[in-house]
């Protein structure tokens, strides 16, 4: 059972959950970029546009899309490989494409075919720094600019003979476009740093907060987890249906004292984090667990009525008798539960499962008394651990209270 991230603990989707969300715009971003793309190219080829590539490199990179779409949504795990493909295919398109229009067409290129191609240039690195680490976003945007503008600048100090007529403005509009395209990388570069950089601080502020909120010796929420927990879970609009019912049980383990006394402390505290191994595994997924102090731990239970609440706290109350908490030690546990009503606060229904807890302290431990309620299980607490006996049922005046007893 989840102990640090279930949805009474934190407000905040789980990692995973933000990793497919992202998949899912990945998938849709590529879809529409097909379309579009498939879009423009039919323009285009209607208006006679298409430069010397277009023709086979437009139709490819559509597919690309479209396939790229089509396979990380029906394999999720290929996601981080897809997202490299098509932005290595995109970023290729628009170099070759560039290529073609100034060195292999044979009249001067029109401008339509090279500013096209010049203002989607920041779109191949743009979505690097999106989707990509910072390292492998630099080095593609680096590998874009010199691939597009390093032959140009030797075509133009060297004087080679190419295939483009030159025009004086054509050189000085391409050495701007070139220092543009690396302004535009560098400014990309500080805001995926500085995107980096914020993410690495939010990391390590919600470790800090776990860590604020997660107790050291058995790895369970603690008390300021559990009371934050609880006070959002009771300030929720509460109904009628079972998805509205909420339940709070304390579980004390019965003469623990002796343990530390006898045994020492350090198998007390070996005691404490095997019974925090018990409580993992017998409660559900939408329950909260945590240690509210010593050796009392909390449970908060939703979606169940008070019944099934109890039986959870049974089922717990047995899995305690039967199971070693280090050495062959065995103990029993006392448990408290109090169903949320209409006036309760975050004080009132703890208040309620502690006074419960006292009433199964009082009545012989070992057993599981409801507040407030006439069904409540319980054990005979004469009987030996682990013996199988009748179980007797017990009501919790409103008025109880005692001290607590070990």
């Amino acid at each position: 059972m989840p102990t640090l991230e279930p949805s009474l603990l934190l407000d905040e989707p789980p990692r995973a959950v933000l990793l497919d969300e992202r998949r899912h715009v990945g998938c849709a971003l590529l879809s529409v970029a097909g379309l579009i793309w498939a879009l423009i190219y039919s323009f285009e080829w209607s208006r006679s546009l298409l430069n010397a590539s277009d023709p086979w490199l437009s139709p490819l990179l559509a597919l690309t899309f479209g396939v790229s779409a089509w396979v990380a949504w029906r394999w999720p795990a290929s996601f981080g490989a897809v997202k490299v493909v098509a932005i290595v295919s995109f970023s290729c398109y628009v170099v070759l494409s560039l290529h073609g229009e100034l060195f292999v067409r044979r009249a001067e290129p029109t401008s339509y075919a090279v500013v096209t191609m010049l203002y989607l240039m920041p779109f191949t690195y743009g979505t690097a720094f999106i989707f990509l680490s910072l390292r492998a976003a630099l080095a593609l945007a680096a590998a874009v600019i010199v691939m597009a503008f390093a032959p140009i600048a030797w075509s133009l100090f060297t004087s080679l003979p190419t295939a483009m007529a030159w025009r004086p403005e054509s050189t000085l509009l391409l050495i701007t476009l070139g220092c543009m395209q690396l302004a535009y990388a560098a400014l990309l570069g500080g805001v995926a740093a500085m995107r980096a950089t914020h993410a690495r601080v939010r990391a390590h502020a919600e470790a800090m907060s776990r860590a604020a909120e997660t107790d050291a010796l058995t790895g369970l929420p603690n008390r300021r987890a559990l009371a934050a927990a609880l006070s959002r879970e009771v300030s929720k609009p509460r109904g009628t249906r079972l998805d509205d019912v909420f339940c709070v049980a304390i579980l004390d383990i019965d003469h623990f004292k002796s343990v530390n006394d006898s045994l020492g402390h350090a198998a007390g505290d070996q005691a404490l984090q095997a019974a925090a191994s018990v409580l993992r595994e017998d409660l559900r997924d939408a329950d909260l667990v945590g240690r509210w102090g010593g050796e009392e731990f909390m449970l908060l239970t939703r979606q169940t009525s008070s019944d099934t609440a109890v039986e959870v706290c049974e089922r717990l109350r047995q899995s305690f008798e039967v199971a070693s908490l280090g050495d062959g030690l065995r103990v029993t546990v006392s448990l408290g539960v109090a169903l949320m009503r209409p006036e309760d606060d975050a004080d009132s229904i703890v208040r309620r499962a502690d006074e419960a807890l006292y009433q199964a302290k009082r009545q012989g431990r070992n057993r599981v008394v409801l507040a407030a309620s006439t069904m409540v299980a319980a054990h005979n607490a004469t009987s030996p651990v682990g013996a199988a006996t009748p179980h007797e049922r017990h009501r919790l005046p409103s008025d109880a209270s005692a001290s607590m007893v070990s």
